[in-house]
């Protein structure tokens, strides 16, 4: 990026999705997918690790270009009784699995720059 005074700095900057245990979720299997982000414990509220299913239990995205518009969203975690399922979460901020890669969800990747 350009400073002000002219001068630039390259980073390398990382982009891909969260799994569910990074990102505060049950996972089916733990400790494959990394550790739980301390953003996603705070964003949830809880204490405890927000469960698949539960309406309402993990914080709903909003569209950019329509930020009244709730978003399925989907996650970087396949089920693992049917790996060409994902998990995502709906627009009432539940975390469920979903049919099929062609179904066309959000993605909210997050970003690591370095």
């Amino acid at each position: 990026s350009d400073a002000a005074d002219g001068t630039s700095e390259d980073t390398y900057d990382t982009f891909f999705l969260p799994s569910l245990e990074q990102q505060f979720i049950t996972p089916q299997l733990a400790g494959v997918e990394g550790d739980y982000w301390e953003y996603w414990k705070l964003a949830t509220g809880s204490s405890e690790t927000i469960e698949t299913g539960v309406t309402g239990a993990f914080p709903v995205t909003y569209a950019i270009n329509a930020q009244t518009s709730a978003q399925y969203v989907r996650l970087r975690s396949a089920l693992r009784s049917s790996a060409y399922l994902t998990w995502c979460v709906n627009s009432s901020g539940s975390v469920y699995g979903i049919p099929y890669a062609s179904s066309a969800y959000r993605f909210a990747p997050a970003c690591v720059i370095c």
